[in-house]
């Protein structure tokens, strides 16, 4: 994993930056698992990182699908259908 590319969390707590990882799969049936690992730290440095905060979200092909439509479509992009 790769954690360059940290950003600042708020103009509120300026001194604290995250440092984050996404990965998304896709099974056969289009199906779609999306993992987030982050973490925070102060003073933006890289040492010391022990608080992980994981989240992860199944998305079913449907529902994939029908997103993906929906970005499209957005885009400018015409309806295969």
């Amino acid at each position: 994993m790769n954690w360059d590319g940290g950003f600042l969390e708020s103009l509120k707590h300026p001194d604290v930056c995250v440092h984050m990882w996404t990965g998304n799969w896709k099974n056969d049936s289009g199906d779609v698992v999306r993992y987030i690992l982050r973490y925070k730290h102060q003073d933006c440095g890289t040492s010391d990182l022990t608080d992980l905060e994981v989240i992860g979200a199944y998305v079913p092909a449907s529902a994939a699908r029908e997103t993906q439509q929906i970005i499209e479509r957005s885009m400018g992009k015409p309806d295969p259908r």
